[in-house]
Parts: C-alpha cells; sequence; structure tokens
C-alpha cells in the first residue's frame, strides 16, 4: 500500500502560474521535479469552455504560454495520453493573474479510488472463481 502511496504521489501533476508583460506561462511539472513535456493543452476564454483559444502542445520544459486578449476567468487543460492531466482555471485582471483554482487533487484521488476499487474487485472474483472450481472437484 505504502508503494502505490509513494507512486501516486511522485506521478502528481503540479503547476506554477507566472505572467510576464503581455503574457500567461504556466508551467506543469511532477512531484518528482520531471517536466510534462510535449503533452496536448487547450486553453479556453472566459465565458467560452466549447471552442479552445489556443491549442497545442507543452514545449519540452511543460510550460504552456498564452497571451490573453480579455479579462476574466481563463481555463487551461491539459492531458497525456497516460491518463495525467490538470483542468485549472487562472483569473486575469488588468494583465495581471491575480488567483487560480485547479481539480487536479481531486481527479488524482478519485482515479487512486477507482483504482483500488477494481483491484478489490478483480480479487473477489477471482476467488469466488477458485472457491467454485475447488467445490466442483470435491
Amino acid at each position: 500500500m505504502h508503494f502505490l502511496l509513494i507512486f501516486l504521489i511522485s506521478h502528481e501533476l503540479l503547476h506554477r502560474v507566472d505572467n510576464g508583460k503581455d503574457a500567461v506561462v504556466v508551467e506543469f511539472y511532477f512531484a518528482d521535479n520531471s517536466k510534462f513535456s510535449y503533452e496536448e493543452y487547450k486553453v479556453f476564454r472566459p465565458g467560452n469552455s466549447r471552442i479552445p483559444f489556443a491549442v497545442g502542445r507543452t514545449d519540452a520544459l511543460g510550460r504552456v504560454v498564452f497571451l490573453p486578449d480579455t479579462d476574466g476567468v481563463w481555463r487551461v487543460k491539459v492531458t497525456s495520453n497516460t491518463g495525467h492531466g490538470a483542468d485549472l482555471s487562472i483569473k486575469i485582471t488588468q494583465g495581471m493573474v491575480n488567483e487560480e483554482s485547479s481539480n487536479i487533487m481531486i481527479f488524482n484521488i478519485l482515479r487512486f479510488l477507482l483504482g483500488v476499487i477494481l483491484i478489490i474487485g478483480v480479487f473477489v472474483l477471482l476467488s469466488k472463481n477458485t472457491k467454485h472450481k475447488k467445490e466442483a472437484s470435491v
């Protein structure tokens, strides 16, 4: 169980938000400081969660860079083929990042719990199947 917890924590996707003069830079990385490189991202304007403002892949350092053209809450969503990802909201006011919120931890906890339930379910099914085979052979 400790191994699973260490594995889960070491693969948690973290992020850091910085804003330059006009650009917002969001850096994604894992707890072991490895970068979330070359993974898909989508940036959504405030009030529009259907059509992306920008799409692409994170750079070699795991960064998403965009130049917001309006104030409000911008959404940045990153995903990988391995199931890691993040969906965060960044509040932009007069070109400045005021606050950010993220639901990364909720997704990681739910994914962990789903995995544990799945493993327990497989063991229960296997133990019932083995019990029926033993009874049939007697």
